[in-house]
């Protein structure tokens, strides 16, 4: 061995200890014979190397001497027409290159675990869209994917997954009230169908609104949302309401908006129609509902609740012949 291996055998480059040998063979196959005198700034320079590599390396001393020894098959690769470089620079390159060795070894260590979280979310994702699971974790990404998902055309609009899903909850709330059991695949499929035919006829209102220039203002949709707040008994119980059925604001403003804009078209409709109600009708209602019972309240005392509910009952079926008219020049397709 020459007098220039032995100064680099000297030289402490190892922290995860290369070998003599590994430094040799990275000399002899750059054909380092005569190198010449070291600078004293070359010197420090690897010695500042070596300081940084031996912070970076110490918990982790396994990996940098593969990342070594990766580095001396690497060098045994490259051709005999090498520079020649001085013995600290050698020095410096290999620590550089053990470094970036390393750095790149926890590079690929990094985007391989990315990768599987990655990975890992999707499984999750996919398998509570399915129903297999409920994390609540992609509650925010489902509502709008489910926003963007058509159960139903009608014309050139559609009906949400969304609102599908808002509507029966909201709607098998109602049955199980009524001491229903919703949990039957009977009862679902009813619910289901009520659901669909409702969001549908509310579409089909909607178009024919917007058709005959109905709009509704943010200062209407304010006014009624407070009446809201103080029909259920505050803001604090609507929101809980909200939170129960997954009802954001948003939503229910525009509910409250879309709500509002049928009404107008309806009371178009009825102002048409001319409904009344006479008081033969009553007193025909009021005779049969009490038949013979003779504790039955008089009819001075009822005759305006059953005034309003006949008209309320003639009105609706209004709503319904109005609907069908719709209905029988649209284009409608359910595809759930």
């Amino acid at each position: 061995m020459n007098e220039s291996e032995n100064r680099l055998d000297d030289t402490e480059v190892s922290i995860t200890e290369p070998t003599p040998e590994v430094v040799d063979e990275v000399i002899t196959t750059q054909e380092v014979e005569q190198a010449p005198e070291v600078p004293e700034t070359e010197v420090a320079s690897v010695e500042v190397a070596e300081e940084v590599l031996a912070t970076d390396a110490a918990p982790v001393e396994s990996e940098v001497v593969e990342a070594a020894a990766e580095v001396v098959a690497d060098e045994s690769t490259e051709t005999e027409s090498a520079p020649v470089a001085p013995e600290a620079v050698v020095a410096g390159s290999f620590i550089d290159r053990v470094k970036a060795k390393w750095n790149r070894r926890h590079t690929y260590t990094v985007a391989a675990v990315v990768a599987a979280l990655v990975v890992l979310g999707a499984v999750v994702f996919v398998m509570e869209r399915q129903g297999k699971i409920e994390t609540g974790l992609f509650d925010g990404v489902n509502q709008i994917i489910d926003s963007r998902t058509a159960v139903a055309h009608v014309n050139n609009g559609m009906v949400s997954k969304y609102d599908l899903n808002v509507s029966m909850t909201q709607m098998a709330a109602g049955f199980a009230a009524q001491g229903i059991d919703t949990e039957s695949d009977e009862v679902k499929t009813e619910i289901q169908t009520r659901a669909v035919d409702m969001l549908v006829n509310t579409e089909l209102l909607k178009q024919e609104a917007a058709v005959q220039g109905i709009e509704i203002t943010d200062e209407d949709v304010n006014e009624r949302l407070e009446k809201l707040k103080t029909d259920v008994g505050g803001e604090e119980v609507l929101n809980e309401r909200m939170a129960e059925f997954g009802v954001t604001e948003k939503t229910l403003r525009r509910d409250i908006k879309n709500e509002l804009t049928i009404q107008m078209l309806l009371d178009k409709v009825f102002a048409e129609k001319n409904i009344e109600v006479t008081d033969a009708e009553v007193k025909e209602f009021y005779n049969n509902a009490k038949g013979e019972e003779k504790e039955f309240p008089a009819l001075t005392e009822v005759a305006e609740q059953i005034k309003q509910q006949l008209k309320t009952t003639k009105e609706q079926e209004v709503v319904t012949a109005y609907i069908e008219e719709l209905r029988s020049k649209s284009e409608i397709e359910v595809v759930i």
